[in-house]
């Protein structure tokens, strides 16, 4: 397997609102519903890219939910 990274020196920074667009649209890429696309994930029913969407949702989620404490 072969991963691609992003530079190491590659820094982005979102507003609030700008993460939970990023996570609206990586939503609809799936073209499943949030909670499709977590039972899914849970039931080890997504290909790589689906779970590497989830992925990327979830740690949009957890920077937001630090954010707004």
């Amino acid at each position: 397997m072969t991963a691609v990274l992003p530079p190491q020196d590659l820094v982005r920074s979102l507003t609030v609102s700008e993460a939970k667009r990023e996570q609206a649209e990586l939503l609809e890429q799936t073209g499943m519903t949030r909670r499709e696309l977590e039972r899914k994930g849970d039931s080890w029913e997504l290909d790589a890219h689906q779970r590497g969407i989830l992925a990327d949702i979830r740690s949009l989620e957890f920077l937001v939910q630090r954010a707004t404490r």
